[in-house]
């Protein structure tokens, strides 16, 4: 049975899937950023931390202030971009389009 999606426990096991892979540890090599992805409408963590460092990877759930990179997206984007049913591209353009709506109806 899979873990729940957005839990400490689903952050410590894709931390450990991560640096468990021989090719994600190769392309993390000399990677070092942070990453603060702010989850809105989850019924679990409202966001998570990534964080690259020495070819490791440490995924926590919450927030971490002075993230390099600050993304914030839907809970449902955020789930399709988890399963694979949506890239990056194309969460942009879904969340782009969203915005876009937004201000026409404003």
């Amino acid at each position: 049975m899979g873990v729940k999606f957005l839990t400490d426990e689903w952050a410590k096991a894709l931390t450990e899937a991560c640096n468990a892979n021989a090719k994600f540890a190769k392309a993390s090599k000399g990677v070092t950023a942070i990453f603060q992805i702010n989850v809105t409408g989850s019924p679990e963590a409202d966001g998570f931390t990534i964080d690259w460092s020495g070819g490791q990877v440490h995924v926590t759930t919450g927030h971490r202030d002075g993230a390099d990179v600050n993304l914030e997206l839907d809970y449902p984007t955020m789930v399709e971009l988890s399963k694979g049913t949506m890239n990056g591209p194309q969460a942009v353009a879904t969340r782009l389009q969203f915005l876009l709506d937004r201000q026409d109806a404003g």
